[in-house]
């Protein structure tokens, strides 16, 4: 006999005034990309995304969710959760929190490749001097979270 497979399933959100597209595996989320194409509308999970991020952001997201990354990449996002909303960090801030500086180019490459958007606030980290540095989904939408969540404090 087989072992029972992780059955994978991609639905939609909308948050922001943008559509994601969440991937599940067994009903965890594990990625959340820009919509590419159609996927079903899934408001329960929506409304739980909505919910949490108008909230403190304190604890644990109402949904389970699992991170996926390098060991180098996974102590980068949850090093990130100790920004608090509202906050920023920079690049070279973050880096040395992680123990220094000359980590500054893998942090950003790390934050660019996180699979967990939101979840793991790659949009607090900017780079010195200036807030419009990257950001997967453009550097509008990371205004304007940022915009958002500093107004929500």
């Amino acid at each position: 006999m087989f072992p029972p497979s992780k059955m994978t399933d991609t639905v939609s959100i909308f948050l922001f005034g943008h559509a994601f597209q969440v991937t599940r595996e067994a009903g965890v989320v594990i990625r959340i990309d820009a919509l590419e194409g159609n996927a079903p509308h899934d408001p329960e999970l929506e409304r739980a995304f909505r919910g949490w991020l108008e909230g403190d952001q304190t604890e644990a997201p109402p949904f389970p969710f699992e991170l996926r990354g390098s060991p180098f990449q996974t102590r980068v996002l949850t090093t990130l959760l100790g920004t608090p909303k509202g906050a920023l960090i920079t690049y070279q801030g973050l880096a040395q929190e992680l123990g220094s500086k000359r980590y500054t180019r893998a942090v950003a490459r790390a934050l660019a490749t996180n699979p967990l958007p939101f979840l793991y606030p790659c949009h607090r980290v900017v780079k010195t001097g200036s807030l419009r540095s990257g950001y997967r989904f453009g550097v509008d939408l990371k205004l304007e979270i940022i915009q958002i969540e500093a107004q929500g404090q």
